[in-house]
This record gives C-alpha cells, sequence and structure tokens, in this order.
C-alpha cells in the first residue's frame, strides 16, 4: 500500500497543468477544513474527524477584496447518536460573489463495520437556504422585462450525499455537493445537470511518535474535485495532529497553496488559523485569503479516534496481559472515577437545568422587547417612507414648478425685448420726421429772405413770392403728415412683429415640452403590415445607428455590467450556441442575440419555436431600419 501511494499522487497531480479561471467558482470552497467541521467537506466526515459531542465555527474570507468581499460561514453542533450514527444540525452563509446563500445544514452519518479492518460510511447533508443577488451593481435595462434578470429571495433545498470506504488506515470516499436541488420559488430545479459539483479523495494516516505525545498523526489527503465552469480542482493536504496542537499545509490547483494550525486548551476548546495565497499568474493582484476556526468539546476527547483504523478491542487485550492485581486496582480505580463523574454529572445536570430555566426566562423577555423594538422599528420606518415620498412629490412638482417659471420668463422677456425695440424705432422715426422738418423750415426761411432782398427790386412779384410760400407752407404740412403716417405704419408693423416672436418662442417651447417627452421612445416605420408589433409583443424598432446591418435581431439579453455579460456569453457557447452582440452608445448596453433575419416573419418563427428549441428562455425582437 505504502508503494502504490505515491502513484496515485503521481497520477492526480498530472491533471494540474490546466489553465484556469479567474472568475470565482461557486463551491463552498471547503478544501482545507481537516480537524473540525470537515462534515461540509464530505458528509460522512462527521463519523470520524469531526468530534462527534462537540459545537464548532468556521469562517472563510475570499482574498480579502474592499467591494463584495466573498465570504463564508459555518456554525456546526455535532451529537453521536449511538456507536455506528452521528447527526448534526448547523447555520451557513455563503457568498458566490454572485449570489448570498443563508440558511441551514442538517447532516446524518451512519457507518457499516465489515470486519476489524473495513468499514463502509455513508452521509448525507441537507441544505435549505435563502438566495439573493450579493452584487447591486448589475444595472440591467429597465424598459426590457426579461425573466432571466428578475432575481428575488428565493428558498432553495440542495441535498449533498457521500459515501467513505476504510480499509485499515487508508481511506477513498466520493461525494457531491449538490446532486439533487429544488427552487420552492420558480417550482423547478435550481442547477441544470451539467452544474453538478463532484469530490473524490483519498488520504492515508501514518501514527508517528513526536515529543512524548501518546497520539500523533500524519495524514496526506489528495483530491479531485469537478466544478461548473471553471477547470477541475486538484489538490493535497497534509495534517499533523496531536493532542495538544495541530499543523496543516496544502495545495489547490486554482486557490492557491495555505498554511495552517491551532492549539487545544483545556483539553475541550480548540482554536487555529489558516492563510491562503494565490500562486498562478491569473490570481495575480489577489489579496491573501484567511480562515479561523474554534470549537467546543462537550464529551471526553479521545485523540486515538482520529487515527482510522484504531481499535477499542486492541485496549482491552492489553489490559488482559496485565496481571489480575492490577486489574483488580485498576477497575476500583476506575468504579470510584465513575462514581465521581456520576455524582458531577448530576450536579452538572442540576446546575444546567437551573441555568435553563433562568435563560428561558432571560429569552422569553428578549423576545418581547425584539418583537416591541421591531414594531417601533417598522412604524419608523413607515414614517420615513412616508416623509421621503412626500418630499420625493414636492421636489417633482418644485421643478415643474420652477421650469414653467422659466418658460414664462424667457416668453417675458422676449415680449419686453420686442416692445423696447418698437418703442426705439419709433422714437427713431419721430426724431426723423423733425429732423426733414427742421430742414424744410431751413430751405423755406432762406427762401424767404431771398424774397424780402427782391422785394425792393420787384413789387410786382411780391404776390408770386406769396403764392410760392403758401406752396412751400403747404409741402411742409404734407411732408409732415407723410412722416407722421409712416411712423404710424412702421409702429404697427415692429409690434406684429414683436407678437409673431412671442408666439414663436412659445411654439418653439411647447414644441421642446413635447419632444423631452418622447425622448427615448422607438420611431416605428409603418412599412409593412407583417413589421407592426403585435399585441403583448416585446419589440424595439431604431433607426440605423453604430454600424449595424439593416435587419431584425433576435434578443436574448441586455447587461450595462461587462463581467455579467462574459459570464452570459461563456454560458450560451458551452450550450452549443454561436451568440453574437453589439454596444448601443446610446444607452450604453450591450445587446446579445442569436442571430438576424432579414424579415420580421423569419424572426417571429425563430422566437416563437425557441430558436428550433435551442434556446428555451424568452427572446425579443429588435429591428434597425435603414435611414
Amino acid at each position: 500500500m505504502l508503494r502504490t501511494l505515491p502513484t496515485i499522487l503521481f497520477l492526480l497531480f498530472l491533471f494540474a497543468s490546466r489553465a484556469q479561471n479567474t472568475a470565482l467558482p461557486v463551491d463552498l470552497r471547503q478544501h482545507n477544513l481537516t480537524e473540525y467541521n470537515a462534515s461540509l467537506l464530505h458528509p460522512a466526515f462527521s463519523l470520524t474527524l469531526n468530534n462527534p459531542q462537540s459545537v464548532a465555527l468556521w469562517s472563510r474570507w475570499q482574498w480579502q477584496s474592499i467591494d463584495a468581499d466573498p465570504t463564508t460561514l459555518f456554525l456546526n453542533y455535532t451529537r453521536q447518536l449511538n456507536v455506528s450514527s452521528v447527526a448534526g444540525a448547523a447555520f451557513f452563509q455563503h457568498n458566490t460573489g454572485t449570489f448570498l446563500n443563508t440558511g441551514g445544514v442538517l447532516n446524518y452519518g451512519y457507518k457499516m463495520e465489515f470486519n476489524e479492518r473495513a468499514s463502509l460510511a455513508f452521509g448525507v447533508n441537507l441544505f435549505g437556504f435563502k438566495q439573493q443577488l450579493a452584487d447591486n451593481r448589475f444595472r440591467p435595462d429597465p424598459q426590457i422585462q426579461l425573466p432571466q434578470l428578475v432575481i428575488a429571495d428565493d428558498f432553495i433545498l440542495q441535498l449533498a450525499p457521500g459515501f467513505l470506504f476504510s480499509y485499515d488506515r487508508l481511506s477513498v470516499g466520493f461525494a457531491s455537493e449538490n446532486l439533487f436541488d429544488y427552487n420552492f420559488t420558480t417550482n423547478k430545479r435550481n442547477s441544470r445537470p451539467e452544474d453538478r459539483i463532484y469530490l473524490g479523495m483519498a488520504s492515508y494516516d501514518f501514527p508517528i511518535s513526536l515529543f512524548n505525545f501518546q497520539q500523533t498523526v500524519l495524514r496526506p489527503t489528495v483530491y479531485v474535485k469537478s466544478v461548473p465552469n471553471n477547470d477541475t480542482q486538484i489538490g493535497i493536504v497534509s495534517l499533523l495532529s496531536t493532542e495538544k496542537f495541530w499543523v496543516q499545509t496544502g495545495y489547490n490547483s486554482f486557490y492557491g497553496i495555505s498554511f495552517g494550525g491551532g492549539g487545544r486548551f483545556f483539553k475541550r476548546f480548540s482554536i487555529g488559523a489558516l492563510v491562503e495565497f494565490g500562486t498562478s499568474s491569473s490570481l495575480k493582484g489577489r489579496d491573501t485569503t484567511f480562515e479561523f476556526v474554534t470549537a467546543y468539546n462537550f464529551g471526553t476527547p479521545d485523540m486515538r479516534k482520529k487515527v482510522v483504523g484504531f481499535d477499542e478491542e486492541q485496549e482491552v487485550a492489553l489490559e488482559e496481559e496485565l496481571t489480575k492485581d492490577e486489574q483488580l486496582a485498576k477497575e476500583l480505580a476506575k468504579k470510584e472515577a465513575e462514581a465521581q463523574q456520576i455524582a458531577e454529572q448530576e450536579k452538572e445536570r442540576l446546575r444546567k437545568e437551573q441555568e435553563k430555566i433562568a435563560k428561558d426566562s432571560l429569552d422569553l423577555v428578549r423576545k418581547n422587547t425584539e418583537a416591541l423594538a421591531k414594531a417601533q422599528e417598522k412604524e419608523q420606518q413607515r414614517k420615513q417612507d412616508s416623509i421621503a415620498k412626500v418630499s420625493e412629490t414636492k421636489a417633482i412638482a418644485e421643478k415643474q414648478q420652477m421650469e414653467q417659471q422659466s418658460r414664462q420668463d424667457s416668453i417675458k422677456k422676449a415680449e419686453e425685448a420686442a416692445v423696447a425695440e418698437a418703442q426705439q424705432l419709433e422714437l427713431q422715426r419721430k426724431q426723423d420726421s423733425i429732423k426733414k422738418a427742421q430742414e424744410a423750415e431751413a430751405v423755406v426761411a432762406q427762401q424767404l429772405e431771398q424774397q424780402r432782398k427782391k422785394d425792393s427790386i420787384a413789387m410786382a412779384k411780391e404776390a408770386q413770392a406769396l403764392a410760392q410760400q403758401q406752396r412751400v407752407q403747404d409741402s411742409i404740412a404734407a411732408a409732415q403728415k407723410e412722416a407722421l403716417a409712416e411712423a404710424e405704419r412702421l409702429r404697427a408693423k415692429r409690434e406684429i412683429d414683436s407678437l409673431t416672436k412671442v408666439r414663436m418662442a412659445e411654439a418653439e417651447a411647447a414644441k421642446k415640452a413635447e419632444e423631452e417627452k418622447v425622448v427615448g421612445e422607438a420611431e416605428v416605420v409603418q412599412e409593412d403590415p407583417a413589421d407592426k408589433p403585435q399585441a403583448g409583443e416585446k419589440y424595439e424598432e431604431v433607426n440605423t445607428e453604430d454600424g449595424l446591418e439593416p435587419g431584425y435581431y433576435l434578443i436574448t439579453n441586455v447587461f450595462g455590467t461587462k463581467k455579467y455579460f462574459d459570464a452570459f456569453m461563456k454560458d450560451l457557447t458551452s450550450r452549443g450556441l454561436e451568440p453574437k452582440s453589439f454596444f448601443r452608445s446610446l444607452n450604453q448596453y450591450n445587446y446579445v442575440y442569436l442571430k438576424r433575419y432579414d424579415t420580421m416573419t423569419e424572426a417571429r418563427a425563430a422566437r416563437d419555436s425557441k430558436y428550433d428549441g435551442r434556446y428555451p428562455d424568452k427572446t425579443w425582437i429588435f429591428r434597425v431600419v435603414s435611414k
């Protein structure tokens, strides 16, 4: 057996050269569990590695990133039912990077002994948890209601069975982390068959002598884990466990190298920690991962149970080799210890009963207080929500009022500017008329002066001069009358032009408001009756943009975040499809489509047939019209 173990290790690690994916896998990341809470790694380990009378806590902080830090928390209680079976209950919270799963786990393990050397153990973990989004940075298009974009608080049951075969100190096991699951919110399976997680592992225990400790074991373990949408994980964990402390080191082909250890104090309390460093180039820039574990044992610890294959009958055989006197003395001491233990247990039972009564009273008071506090908090939240809604409505009304006031101010300013311009023109026309009249009077005065000079020469021409003067005065009066009429016509024309500008400003403001209401609506070009949207049909139509070829695109999904866009494209490709995409600069979204068609009839046929049965989820039609 010792000769074949290196060969097995070598064959398993031949697969470690596969490339790794930088995306975080969806498994529970429990590959470093050895001493406590190992039932999360393999459900049958509750019979062997877990202390069957203990409560243990394990927490893992993956990569210690500031934003959306993936963490796992597991608080487990284990109790032995009889010599062959163990049961446990736990609370867990697991962040996959995309979802946050919170719930409980029930564990049961049963062991069958074939002979002194061989045994077969079965175990099962039943997970029940609520699933919700862990990252709210995903921004779907609010105008596109696709079912795969709606993530509610789903309740999921998940079954994880496994078996473990042991022969002497060699153990070989197999388990599945999600062999069966069911979503009670959507009333269907929560995952596809290709999303199953499987684990195969083998370990061997080497008893050694170290620092005069009575029980010391060195356990190397190799494992292979298949994870959906990621490369298969290959790993090894080496554990050195004593009655006072334990140390471990390991390697995982995706997560990297790990080092850890812990100590046991007062024979009941244990605490330990572990750090893990990413070593592959794909994890460059990732921070260190930390794990913390602590446990409290209720029963008397027996480190011999940590060594697989240890048989208590060996101890009986050793005791039979003692002399009768030694056996008698040992039996008397044992009976005294048992009597003392019974008395202490009875005393402890009475103390626990008193503590339980006091605890129940405190719990009742605490529950009542918490219920009252929650009711008050809910009422306060309701009031705050009401105030927030009123404030929001008031802010919208004030904004609309300000916009209306701004439009009125613009119209008023235009009117004032038109009136001021008309008044200025009217004043200019009056000044020009007065100037013309003054010039005419100057001419008349000059002519009168010349006429007076001529009076001494020809008195006969006086009548002619008087007639000429009368004609000049009549000309001046006519010129003044014509100037006043022209000024009146210009004033009327300016008033009409001012009113026309005001009406044009009002029409422009109304047109702008109407355009604001229809911004973002798709322009529908009625060309062919078959191109018209049908009742209840999801359809969008735009003119040619961003260089898109005119036609009908069968859209599957729209993404505003590149991480989710890349994951969705990879998922469609893994299904055997050939997805394509285009980016709209108008709304900054990536549109994923299966195919472009030349006619609406072809696009509808592909949509209604679920893309010939190759894509069962919902799709819709996006039309690009040539300008």
